[in-house]
């Protein structure tokens, strides 16, 4: 029981290239974490600008007696202005 301890006690000391090994993980992370936030803003511009797009599209395939209404009825709202509001 007491090699147990002993060998316990030993593995959590830490060297000093198990402390380089943390603080390049943590740096990845890091970096990681602000190119998805990045990203993500990019991405949530695209979709919105995207599903304009494509309610556009949508109108467009519609019947002629319907498709002047369903022009009317889509968000014309820059991504700017919607983002101001939520």
């Amino acid at each position: 029981m007491l090699t147990t301890a002993v060998s316990f006690n030993r593995s959590n000391i830490k060297t000093r290239e198990d402390i380089k090994l943390k603080i390049k993980k943590t740096m990845i992370l890091i970096s990681l974490t602000i190119f998805m936030n990045l990203a993500t803003g990019c991405s949530t511009r695209s979709w919105y600008e995207g599903g304009q797009i494509s309610a556009k599209h949508n109108c467009n395939s519609a019947p002629f007696s319907e498709r002047e209404q369903c022009l009317k009825n889509i968000n014309k709202k820059t991504y700017k202005e919607y983002q101001q509001e939520h």
